[in-house]
C-alpha cells in the first residue's frame, strides 16, 4: 500500500515539475511583483483545471481528441465562398462504423446556451460547431453525445456549507450544454450521466432525465445542422450581393444585433428599421415534441 502511494506521489510530483517547466518557459520577460502575484495564481489554477478535466475524461470512452481544430467548408455558388471555423476540443471515437463524437469549447465570459434564436441566425456558436464537426473530412456518418461550453478561469468562489471549496471549484468547471437522449451514444461520452460528474444539471431518475435536463435527441440535433447550413449559405448570399440593411431585431423586450457593435451609438437606425421577431422558449419552431 506505501509503495502504491509512494509511486503516486513521485508521479504527481513528476507531472507538476513538467508543468512548472513549460509555464515557465512561456513567461519570458521580467515581471513586476503585482504581474507575478497574477501570474502565480493563474498558474495553480490552470493546474487545477488541467487536473479537472482529467477527472472528466476518466468517465469518458472517447479516447481520442482533436485540438483547435480549423475545419473549411466550401459553399455552392457563382463566387467560390469558404467557410472556416475552429472548435477548441472534439472528443470522438469509431464505434460500429459511425463516429460518436463530443464537441467543447472553452469561455473565459458568462457561457450563452440559448437556441431559440438560431431560427433567426442569432446565437449560433454552439450549432454552428455542430455544422463544423459534422463537414469535418475526418468523420462519416456521425452522431453527436453532445456539445458543450466549458467556462474556465471563473471568479472567486461563493461559499455554500454543504460543499467544500475544491468541491465548489470542480461544479463551476461542469460543462454546460446540449447532450444526446440516446444512452447508448451518450454513455460513451459520460458514463456517469445518470448524475452526471461532467455535465452540469444532467440527472437521471427512474423516470427519465429530470426536467431541468439539458437533452435532445438526433433528430433535432440534425435539424440545427441544417438551420446552421441554411443561415450561413443566406449570409454568404447577403455579402456577395451587397446586403447590409440596417434592421436590427428585437426578440420581445431585448434588442439583438446590437449589443457588441462598436458602432451602435453613432448608428442611423431609427425606430421604424427595428424588425419585432416571434419569441420562442423552447425551439417550438423544430416541431415536435419539446427537446429543450
Amino acid at each position: 500500500m506505501y509503495a502504491g502511494r509512494r509511486r503516486r506521489t513521485q508521479a504527481c510530483q513528476k507531472r507538476t515539475t513538467l508543468y512548472d517547466e513549460c509555464f515557465d518557459n512561456y513567461i519570458e520577460k521580467e515581471l513586476t511583483k503585482k504581474e507575478k502575484f497574477f501570474v502565480n495564481k493563474l498558474k495553480k489554477e490552470l493546474l487545477f483545471i488541467i487536473d479537472t478535466i482529467k477527472e472528466h475524461n476518466s468517465y469518458s470512452k472517447l479516447d481520442n481528441e482533436l485540438y483547435e481544430d480549423k475545419i473549411y467548408v466550401n459553399l455552392e455558388g457563382n463566387i467560390k465562398v469558404t467557410f472556416m471555423g475552429i472548435i477548441d476540443k472534439i472528443k470522438y471515437k469509431e464505434v460500429d462504423g459511425k463516429y460518436v463524437c463530443a464537441i467543447i469549447d472553452y469561455k473565459t465570459g458568462n457561457p450563452n446556451l440559448n437556441l431559440n434564436n438560431i431560427v433567426y441566425g442569432i446565437e449560433m456558436q454552439l450549432p454552428i460547431y455542430l455544422y463544423l464537426a459534422n463537414n469535418h473530412p475526418k468523420f462519416s456518418n456521425i452522431e453527436f453525445a453532445g456539445f458543450y461550453l466549458q467556462k474556465i478561469l471563473n471568479n472567486e468562489i461563493v461559499a455554500e456549507k454543504r460543499y467544500t471549496y475544491e468541491d465548489l471549484k470542480k461544479k463551476n468547471l461542469l460543462l454546460q450544454g446540449y447532450s444526446n437522449d440516446n444512452l447508448n451514444i451518450l454513455e460513451l461520452f459520460d458514463s456517469s450521466y445518470e448524475d452526471s460528474k461532467v455535465v452540469k444539471s444532467l440527472k437521471m431518475s427512474s423516470k427519465g432525465f429530470y426536467a431541468y435536463s439539458k437533452v435532445l435527441n438526433s433528430i433535432t440535433i440534425d435539424k440545427l445542422i441544417k438551420i446552421s447550413e441554411d443561415k450561413i449559405k443566406e449570409a454568404s448570399r447577403d455579402i456577395m450581393s451587397a446586403k447590409f440593411d440596417i434592421n436590427p431585431k428585437r426578440i420581445g423586450i431585448n434588442n439583438v444585433g446590437c449589443e457588441f457593435c462598436s458602432f451602435k451609438d453613432i448608428c442611423y437606425r431609427k425606430e421604424k428599421d427595428i424588425v419585432n421577431l416571434k419569441e420562442y422558449k423552447n425551439m417550438e419552431f423544430l416541431g415536435g415534441e419539446d427537446n429543450a
